[in-house]
């Protein structure tokens, strides 16, 4: 609980494990400003003390772990091009793929009321301007934008890696934004439409070149429960 995470941060303070779950803590219960802060924090220890590996596995695993919950914690913060930057600063190639919290929820009240079509305009501005990864060590990746029918979906992405083949497909929590009452729906069916396409074709690529798996990323669980009337995944 909090609590306990306050007390080994005070008792601890140069170990960067605390500053991540607090961090984490935060994050998850959207206190943007406190998460952004022990972020910070747990870098700057991350980076200038060394400490022995704990004893007990505690979900920390290593560096990249605080630069992610930094980024998120400054995307909500509105510092969207030092997310990026966060973002770009992981040593391996990141792949991202967008999720509800990032446009899908930024009509409630308590996320800003912002027009959740503007943000996701934004995130494929800032995220997906280049035909590659993020982090240091770029991945060339295909995009479905490529495809004229397709010319929106920025953020759909395929790459192999031996005989996987790896595809994003964008759907998202939230009933993957299929509420009617909201304006935003209406990107909605053109959306579903896209992710279909794309996952067929990763599949046919696969079956072409042989391959010996798949590996499909997205943000929403699909197989939370059987679909009810009116779900945005019942062709999932």
């Amino acid at each position: 609980d909090l609590s306990s995470l306050l007390h080994a941060v005070t008792f601890l303070p140069q170990r960067p494990e605390g500053h991540f779950l607090l961090a984490r803590y935060y994050e998850r219960n959207k206190k943007w400003q406190e998460a952004y802060t022990q972020a910070s924090i747990g870098i700057m220890m991350a980076i200038n003390s060394y400490n022995d590996p704990l004893p007990t596995y505690v979900e920390y695993e290593g560096l990249y772990c605080l630069l992610f919950e930094k980024a998120v914690a400054g995307w909500w913060l509105g510092q969207k091009d030092e997310c990026k930057k966060l973002f770009d600063e992981f040593t391996q190639a990141l792949v991202y793929t967008p999720g509800d919290n990032e446009w899908t929820d930024c009509h409630r009240v308590n996320n800003g009321r912002y027009d959740p079509l503007e943000r996701l305009e934004k995130i494929r501005q800032l995220f997906f301007a280049a035909n590659e990864s993020l982090g240091k060590h770029r991945l060339p990746l295909q995009t479905q934008s490529s495809q004229k029918s397709f010319a929106t979906f920025v953020e759909n992405r395929r790459w192999s890696q031996g005989k996987v083949r790896f595809a994003t497909l964008h759907l998202v929590g939230s009933n993957n934004n299929l509420q009617p009452g909201l304006p935003s729906s209406s990107e909605f069916a053109a959306r579903e439409q896209a992710n279909i396409a794309w996952m067929r074709e990763t599949f046919a690529e696969a079956k072409a070149n042989k391959d010996e798996a798949v590996v499909l990323a997205m943000q929403a669980d699909t197989f939370f429960g059987e679909p009810r009337k009116g779900s945005g995944f019942v062709r999932w």
